[in-house]
């Protein structure tokens, strides 16, 4: 009953998400950009998803990912840590997880070439948007941080405040700032 009675709310606030100028360019730019990596699919799932979900598929859902091993903990204050460890290991100590049915899921994305490398949408707005975005093969765990910074400096660099194309877009009045996401 509660999970049924929750569903019409999720898919009011997905269907307001999807309604928003921001939230469609940027799912517009992910789908032109990937064939096949999940990045391209929405975490809250699509309506009909949401609808098809049952209290079976969550509990599997909460006992599959929910699991210690799955999560960190963080404790901060004036604590007992063996107190709090053995609170945690008393929890779950009966928690049990089938493993034999995961499956690996190998990406076959082609990291060359997107999609669409362009496409207007046409909506009723204020101010035009538009988003630029680069199609990179995920960065290896080693050196990932390093590999994130370089990649927002040299964003900054060519279109940050500072640059001749920010202020030439201001200056001709065809955009009002530019973020970073």
């Amino acid at each position: 009953e509660a999970v049924n009675k929750e569903k019409d709310i999720i898919v009011q606030e997905l269907l307001m998400y999807k309604d928003m100028p921001d939230q469609k360019i940027f799912d517009k730019t992910i789908n032109n950009l990937y064939y096949e990596h999940p990045i391209k699919f929405d975490v809250g799932g699509e309506p009909s998803e949401v609808r098809g979900t049952t209290k079976d598929l969550l509990k599997l859902c909460q006992q599959t990912f929910y699991s210690p091993g799955n999560m960190y903990l963080v404790v901060v204050g004036d604590i007992d840590i063996d107190k709090t460890m053995e609170l945690i290991e008393n929890n779950q100590k009966d928690k049990t997880f089938d493993t034999s049915k995961w499956e690996e899921k190998i990406i076959n994305e082609n990291y060359n070439k997107a999609i669409k490398d362009y496409e207007e949408i046409k909506e009723s707005i204020n101010n035009d948007k538009l988003m630029i975005a680069y199609k990179l093969k995920p960065f290896e765990s080693e050196n990932r941080m390093k590999k994130q910074m370089c990649m927002e400096f040299l964003s900054s660099i060519l279109f940050g405040s500072n640059t001749d194309f920010y202020e030439y877009l201001i200056k001709n009045e065809l955009a009002s700032n530019i973020e970073f996401g």
